[in-house]
């Protein structure tokens, strides 16, 4: 066997002997060639024949006995590099069927003597990148064509030897599910990436700032996933997948990066006034930094917590209205005096400070 077929070694996991193969494999549904076949007498070689022909193309089985050896341990199973595609589905239903009747494994002769998994669609898939499989995968249409001699006459009476043994690989498409997986991951990570880093209220402990980050680290791995992703399987039907959620995750991580530098921005604007109050948080208070342009950013600090709020505030003469989340009980309004700003309906008092020049 050379370039001009596929070779599959059978082999059966059990010994059967001579007597029965021959029933066996035609029960699998190949035919016998008494023709080319040389089964007696014992002390000689002897060659057991079978072919499977159809439009699906031609599977052909070979059975090699030495002298006096009388059970079959094993069988080479091959189909043509010409053949159409289907002739994989027609030769590992036949393996299966086979399977039923007396347990076997398959080994690759083509692909590292490795074992096979009596899928064709697995098969198809193709994932170590088998060359003389994926030219047979390729061919949508092909001939039932006999492999050996017969097959390589035809290829160099055809000029087709740039064509079948020079032509260039279409790498296989990951299973389907991966993609959809992978693209609804970067989809929920995205998602909730943009909603930590869009609250309006959020907090710093000591132990557990980490699980902030999750989303993000989660949503930068399965990019960098996709992008390598993207160069094995560039030229299969898996490409549109991997834009798509690479798209996202650009979108995603666009917004995150936009967000961050407009929060910092504002957190970094010139403060007009601050307003204080220690008895509001266990440990070191809460303040309000009123800021140019309406923003408003307030701190509160307790035990192990330190919590961020951001939001907006109106002034009128010496009104103040706050639009701003807050997790504790206060007022929306309140009235600034000189040194202090204190809540309509409400006890609560805040000194205000403010930067020196002002």
């Amino acid at each position: 066997m050379g370039l001009e077929s596929y070779l599959l070694e059978v082999c059966f996991k059990n010994p059967v002997p001579q007597t029965d193969i021959k029933d066996i494999i035609e029960s699998a549904g190949a035919s016998f060639l008494a023709g080319k076949s040389n089964t007696e007498p014992i002390d000689t070689y002897r060659n057991f024949y079978f072919e499977i022909r159809s439009d699906l193309g031609l599977t052909e089985l070979y059975i090699l006995l030495a002298p006096e050896k009388r059970v079959v341990t094993n069988f080479s199973l091959r189909f043509s590099i010409l053949s159409p595609s289907s002739v994989i589905d027609q030769s590992f239903a036949f393996l299966n069927k086979l399977n039923t009747i007396r347990s076997i494994k398959v080994i690759d002769a083509d692909n590292k003597l490795k074992e096979v998994d009596l899928s064709a669609d697995q098969f198809k898939l193709n994932k170590n990148i088998v060359r003389k499989r994926q030219i047979i995968i390729n061919n949508k249409t092909g001939l039932v064509i006999e492999g050996g001699a017969v097959t390589t006459e035809y290829i160099h009476n055809n000029n087709l030897t740039e064509k079948i043994w020079g032509q260039n690989i279409t790498r296989t498409s990951p299973a389907r599910w991966l993609r959809s997986s992978l693209f609804i991951l970067i989809l929920i990570f995205g998602t909730v990436a943009i909603y930590i880093k869009n609250r309006s209220i959020t907090q710093k402990t000591i132990y557990f700032d980490f699980i902030d980050y999750i989303p993000l680290t989660a949503l930068c791995g399965l990019s960098v996933t996709q992008l390598v992703r993207l160069i094995l399987y560039y030229k299969t039907n898996a490409v549109r997948a991997i834009l798509a959620s690479l798209v996202v995750a650009a979108i995603c991580l666009g917004f995150i990066v936009w967000h961050y530098k407009h929060i910092e921005k504002l957190d970094k604007s010139p403060t007009i006034f601050t307003a204080s109050n220690f008895n509001i948080g266990s440990d070191g208070g809460s303040s309000f930094y009123f800021k140019e342009n309406g923003y408003l950013m307030a701190e509160r600090s307790d035990h192990w917590l330190f919590t961020t709020y951001r939001g907006s505030y109106t002034i009128i003469k010496d009104t103040i209205d706050l639009d701003i989340k807050l997790d504790f009980a206060l007022g929306k309004r309140a009235i600034l005096n000189n040194n202090t700003l204190r809540f309509i309906d409400d006890t609560v008092v805040f000194e205000i400070t403010r930067p020196l020049g002002q």
